[in-house]
């Protein structure tokens, strides 16, 4: 018996399990067609998202979305539970960017003057995977009171490093990009700490990921922001698997879309063809980058099972699922038809 079947095969079997959960392209067309909220609700209840729904609560928006939520961290903690040592931390570090979020939300919150009891109704509690202390981040009432409380988390470094240029600039930007970066080089790290078959699974998976992310960056910072094409390149992630530095520095001095997508690798390009091709709007490049991670993790499935990329594809496609499942509900909040909804969708068309 090979190292990875003795070490995976409990955990192959859960998330084989709970692949089996996840809904198919007709159930979620299903949803989009859905009268309205509570139309969408009660359907889900049909579904295996039933035993979160239960209740009138759950009926209205922030319930049903914060239910959904909750069943993405059962899904963490179950793969979690099925795992020990590198790949066990490896999924925590996954889940961990769920806090990520929560941190960003309240910092966001901060900097645009606005209450903080709206992060509230929006935090995801990872549980025993949490390290912010949610209640007193809740009470902050400014940047630098967060950076105190968040010291001697895994987030601290990196706001504090940030502080300086917020200072002076009193600009979110530079808060964001210092955590992310940050999250995103210390989940490599947890890959590379793998075994040897793991940790090239992983890394490759990891790496088409942390393509899409900088290809997504390059266009909003070149696009929307227009930063420099220097200041740009030090807001990139460094690992990937076919974008290196030098693609990156074409894809910065490019001043159009079309450009930018002229100089990526031909897995990219084709993922954002029908991108370029009579429209501009830039929504429509996180769409097709989210499909092409699906497809990723569905790719993933069908290879050899014992390595901890099954696991990682597996809570990719709970966390897509959920996204579409809210993006429904809050377009069904709005009465809105399922022909304007569809293309909204990481889990149709690709």
């Amino acid at each position: 018996m090979s190292v990875g079947v003795f070490v995976y095969s409990r955990s192959q079997a859960l998330t084989r399990a709970l692949l089996g959960n996840l809904l198919d392209d007709a159930q979620i067309k299903g949803l989009a067609n859905a009268d309205d909220l509570v139309g969408t609700v009660r359907i889900l209840r049909g579904t295996t998202y039933g035993p979160w729904l239960e209740g009138p609560e759950f009926e209205t928006l922030p319930g049903a979305e914060r239910a959904l939520d909750t069943s993405t961290v059962d899904a963490y903690e179950r793969i979690r539970d099925s795992l020990t040592g590198p790949s066990r931390a490896l999924i925590v570090g996954l889940a961990r960017r769920v806090e990520l979020l929560n941190l960003l939300a309240v910092l966001r919150a901060l900097v645009r003057g606005r209450n903080t009891d709206e992060v509230a109704n929006l935090w995801v509690d990872l549980g025993d995977m949490a390290t912010l202390p949610r209640e007193a981040l809740l009470r902050a009432t400014d940047v630098f009171e967060v950076a105190r409380l968040v010291e001697r988390t895994p987030y601290g470094p990196a706001l504090h490093h940030a502080l300086d240029r917020y200072r002076q600039e009193r600009s979110l930007f530079p808060l964001e990009m210092s955590l992310q970066l940050d999250y995103y080089g210390r989940l490599w790290d947890l890959a590379e700490r793998l075994m040897a078959q793991d940790r090239s699974s992983a890394l490759r998976l990891l790496g088409l990921w942390y393509d899409l992310v900088n290809i997504e960056w390059v266009i909003r910072f070149r696009l929307l922001y227009q930063l420099s094409p220097e200041e740009l390149f030090n807001y990139t992630l460094p690992h990937g698997r076919l974008i290196d530095s030098q693609t990156l520095r074409h894809m910065a001095t490019a001043s159009s879309l079309a450009e930018i997508v002229e100089v990526l690798p031909a897995l990219y390009q084709h993922l954002l063809t029908s991108v370029t091709r009579g429209t501009d709007e830039l929504w429509r490049v996180g769409v097709a980058l989210g499909r092409g991670l699906r497809r990723a993790a569905r790719s993933e499935l069908l290879g050899y099972p014992f390595r901890i990329s099954l696991q990682v594809a597996y809570v990719w496609l709970k966390e897509i699922e959920v996204r579409d499942l809210k993006t429904i509900l809050e377009a069904k909040q709005y009465q809105k038809p399922a022909e304007e909804i569809e293309p909204l969708l990481f889990t149709l068309g690709g």
